[in-house]
């Protein structure tokens, strides 16, 4: 908000907007006001629009074909001169399997108890995105 806050304070600032993860989710570049993406002019009245849009659409590489195209969006990539990889095999002891399964099946009885709760109390989009954010963000740990 404090971003959003500068740039309404600085309408005539050159802006030059920097993410480490690019276009890969719209929520992200939820800041990003003046890429002309939402707003006068467009088919988006607000960003919030533009981002149920696109996430529910599921056309965000295209929309980051788009912004390279017309040079709003530019992905650069570390080099992988004098890199090399090997793959390792690591043996599983049985003890490790039993508590990788054990967790997996943790984390579907969570998933099914969450999808469950949040039928019961009937919640609207906007009550299960922060849940399952907060599920995914915990579950990729």
């Amino acid at each position: 908000m404090a971003i959003c806050d500068l740039q309404n304070e600085l309408p005539n600032a050159r802006i030059v907007y920097i993410c480490a993860t690019g276009v890969s989710e719209p929520r992200i570049m939820s800041y990003m006001n003046r890429l002309g993406l939402w707003g006068r002019g467009t088919s988006f009245k607000v960003s919030r629009a533009f981002i149920d849009t696109v996430e529910s659409s599921g056309v965000m590489e295209i929309v980051g074909m788009e912004m390279k195209q017309s040079g709003m969006f530019m992905a650069r990539q570390m080099s992988f001169k004098d890199v090399s990889f090997e793959a390792v095999e690591a043996s599983l002891t049985l003890k490790f399997i039993k508590v990788f399964d054990n967790s997996v099946k943790l984390w579907d009885q969570l998933r099914q108890s969450l999808t469950k709760a949040t039928e019961i109390v009937n919640s609207t989009q906007n009550m299960r995105r922060p849940l399952w954010c907060q599920y995914w963000s915990s579950h990729n740990k």
